[in-house]
Order: C-alpha cells, then sequence, then structure tokens
C-alpha cells in the first residue's frame, strides 16, 4: 500500500480489483491482516467518497482512544484516481464499477485485509448498508460482531420519495445529467472549485472545508458519471428486501433509520419492526439529514461507539 499521510487520518491508495482505491486509515489503524485489533470499516453511499466521512470516522476512534483501529474505503473510481494514478477506463470495464462491480471491490477489499481471527465491525451508510449485507452474505468466515446500516438503502429503491421523483421525470434527469456531464469537460478547475465553494457555503461550518475537498472531486467528469451511472443501477436492482439474509444475520446487525429520509422513507423503518420486533431498529429524533456527513456527525459517531463497547 502506498501511503501519503497526514497527522491524524491517513490516505493510502489500494489496488482492489485491478482498480486503485483510496483508503483512509485513522490514528494508528493498521490494515495489516496479521493485526488483532478490533477493526472498524466504513463503506461509504452514492457518491462513494470516503473523504466526506473522516470527521464521523475520526469521532469514533477518539470515543476508544486508538484500541479500536478505524478505516474507510472508497468506491471503485470515486476519487482523483482519474488524475494521479492508472486505471481501467469506465467504458470498456464497467463491470468493475457498476453496483455489483462495487459489491465484489468491497468483497476483495475485506478478504485483502481482513483475517478471519480479527473482531470486524461494519458499517455502511445508504447504498453502503446493502453492500454491508453482501459481505455478511458471501464472508461467512469472518469474525464479524456488529454491522451498522445507517440510513439503509438496501430495498424498494422506487419507492422512496427522491427515486420517484427520478423515475417520472427520468427522460428530464438523463437529459440534465448528460449536460452536466458535457459542462464538467470544459468547465476550467477554477471556476468548478468555485462553485462548489458557493455551495459549501450553505453547509454547517465544521464541515465546509472537507465538503469542499470532497465535493470538488464529486465534480468531476469521471467520477460524477459514475455516481449517476451507479444510481440508475441502484433504481433498477434494489427491489425486494433480502429477509433470508436479513435473519441469518439479525443479531449482529443494527439499523438506523432517518426520520425524514428522501432515500429510504419511515414506513420502511415500521415495516422492519413489524417484521422483526427483537431487531436493533432505531429511529432517529435529531431530524438528521439522509447525507448526515454533511450536517452533524457527533450523535451517529456516539450511537455507533456505544453498540461497538456492547459488542467487544
Amino acid at each position: 500500500m502506498e501511503v501519503c499521510a497526514s497527522p491524524r487520518v491517513r490516505y493510502s491508495y489500494a489496488t482492489i480489483n485491478n482498480v486503485p482505491t483510496r483508503v483512509v486509515q485513522v490514528g494508528k489503524t493498521d490494515l495489516c491482516p496479521e493485526r488483532q485489533e478490533p477493526l472498524l470499516i466504513m463503506i461509504p453511499g452514492n457518491p462513494g467518497i470516503i473523504e466526506y466521512y473522516d470527521d464521523f470516522l475520526s469521532e469514533i476512534y477518539n470515543h476508544f482512544q486508538g484500541s479500536i483501529h478505524v478505516c474507510g474505503v472508497s468506491h471503485a473510481g470515486h476519487d482523483e484516481v482519474w488524475k494521479t494514478r492508472i486505471a481501467p477506463p469506465p467504458n470498456e470495464n464497467w463491470q468493475l464499477y457498476g453496483l455489483e462491480g462495487q459489491v465484489r471491490h468491497k468483497l476483495e477489499f475485506v478478504r485483502s485485509y481482513v483475517s478471519s481471527r480479527r473482531p470486524l465491525f461494519l458499517a455502511g451508510h445508504s447504498i453502503g448498508a446493502y453492500m454491508v449485507l453482501r459481505i455478511l452474505g458471501e464472508l461467512g468466515g469472518l469474525n464479524v460482531r456488529r454491522s451498522f446500516l445507517l440510513f439503509p438503502v438496501f430495498e424498494r429503491m422506487r419507492e422512496a420519495p427522491n427515486a420517484r421523483s427520478l423515475v417520472w421525470n427520468r427522460r428530464l434527469f438523463k437529459v440534465v445529467t448528460r449536460m452536466v456531464s458535457l459542462l464538467l469537460l470544459v468547465l476550467p478547475d477554477v471556476l468548478r472549485c468555485t462553485l462548489v465553494g458557493w455551495y459549501c457555503r450553505s453547509l454547517p461550518e465544521a464541515v465546509r472545508n472537507r465538503a469542499f475537498a470532497a465535493t470538488c472531486t464529486l465534480f468531476t467528469p469521471t467520477v460524477f458519471r459514475l455516481m449517476i451511472d451507479m444510481a440508475e443501477e441502484e433504481l433498477q436492482q434494489l427491489k425486494e428486501r433480502d429477509d433470508a439474509l436479513i435473519r441469518a444475520h439479525l443479531d449482529r446487525l443494527t439499523f438506523y433509520y432517518g426520520c425524514k429520509d428522501g432515500w429510504c422513507p419511515t414506513r420502511f423503518y415500521w415495516e422492519m419492526r413489524e417484521a422483526y420486533p427483537k431487531a436493533d431498529l432505531t429511529l432517529c429524533k435529531d431530524n438528521l439529514k439522509h447525507a448526515f456527513v454533511l450536517d452533524r456527525t457527533e450523535g451517529i459517531a456516539a450511537f455507533v461507539s456505544d453498540k461497538i463497547r456492547n459488542s467487544l
């Protein structure tokens, strides 16, 4: 792993499924397969730019003063790889970058860096929750203590309010996203970053700098296109809830639903509550956004940390 160090949060590139991929490690976190300290792996939503989660992961790490190792992995292609490294082109290698490709990508990451003995915690935000479920279903030999599905997207995505709007105006959505993609190809970096900075002024001050850097990455042509194409696959592929998979791992699952979530309506929470009365299900009382990393992260970090502490 080629490491680019910083004092508290370290970034590196690991080649996963032939794609150089941005990985974040907090503090003294070590991904050497021989290490046995408990490890939390964060899988992002879409866009899968792991820089959005820096504060959240650092807060969890601080709750344990370093006794828990904490890392996160970007989605394949959802980073600066297109500017700094050579990666397989998406047009010719979509199997590496689509929804199923991202699942295989996370499976390979876990296989490569986590031994069967190491106590493991998985956290998935939004579509990352779906990927966590897939990891649990396909890598049965892991020592997974608990998995966190945060503002989870893993079923009936077309029924979510935001998704319904996209489906209803699908033609308009495609036209707009194509126009944005073309604009990003010709827009100078300085102007693009100026527009992103203007948007970030509306965010809480504590997250502006981090959000600015991550959003500049999002609005690079290839990353933006990957995000949109992956979202279209999510709409097509996420249908019925996989009850067999959930039931098989229910005792190690923690679900955290938003109270006003356009990507996962609260009725999904109540339906889960009815189907699994003994499940560890929480409905947010703090009015957090689906993109909680652009809002407030302290409460979610404390929630996850308490659950980890009880599972050690």
